[in-house]
C-alpha cells in the first residue's frame, strides 16, 4: 500500500476510536513508522525486504505494550497496527487479484524470511488494478469523515476506551 492509503487507514482507524485531533495526528504518525523503519534500512543493506523489522508482528506486541503503558501513545500504536492489516490485505488482494502468490513472512520476521510466499494452483483474477482502486476509496472515506469531522461531527475522546 502507498502512503496516501496508510494516512487513510489511520485516519479512519482514529476517527472510529473516536481521537481528538492529537490522537488522529499520533496514529497517522504510527501508520508510517513501519515504511519509516524499513526502507532506510534496506537502502543500507541491514534487513532483507521492504517488509521486515518495522513491519514485524513481535516488534508492534512490544510497541503496542509500551503504548498501552505510556499514558496518550495509544494512537500510535493503533497506526502501526493499521498499517500491518492494511499490508496484509494488500498482499492478499495482490495474490488473488494478479499473482497467485501471497508474501506474508514479514509478519513473523525474524522467524521466518520476509520473502515467504504462500501460492495455490487457481490462475489470479484478472483484475491487478483491483486493490489500488479499493486503496483510493479508503482515501475518500477518510476525506469524509475528516469534513464530517470539521464540520461539527461528534465530540472526540482523548484517552484509550475503557478495557473490556
Amino acid at each position: 500500500m502507498y502512503p496516501p492509503g496508510h494516512v487513510a487507514t489511520a485516519w479512519l482507524a482514529a476517527d472510529a476510536a473516536r481521537l481528538g485531533a492529537r490522537g488522529a495526528g499520533l496514529a497517522i504518525v504510527g501508520a508510517l513508522l513501519p515504511d519509516l523503519i524499513d526502507k532506510p534500512l534496506l537502502l543500507l543493506g541491514l534487513v532483507p525486504g521492504t517488509r521486515s523489522l518495522g513491519h514485524s508482528i513481535a516488534v508492534w506486541a512490544v510497541v503496542v505494550l509500551l503504548c498501552r503503558w505510556a499514558r496518550g501513545l495509544w494512537p500510535l500504536a493503533l497506526g502501526g497496527v493499521s498499517h500491518l492489516v492494511a499490508d496484509f490485505l494488500d498482499d492478499v488482494f495482490a495474490g488473488v487479484f494478479s499473482s497467485g502468490t501471497l508474501m506474508t513472512g514479514w509478519w513473523l520476521w525474524p522467524v521466518a524470511s520476509s520473502n515467504l510466499q504462500i501460492g495455490w494452483s487457481t490462475p489470479p483474477l484478472p483484475c491487478a488494478a483491483c486493490w489500488h482502486g479499493l486503496e483510493g476509496v479508503l482515501v475518500v472515506l477518510a476525506v469524509s469523515a475528516g469534513v464530517r469531522r470539521i464540520s461539527g461531527g461528534e465530540a472526540h475522546r482523548t484517552e484509550p476506551p475503557p478495557p473490556s
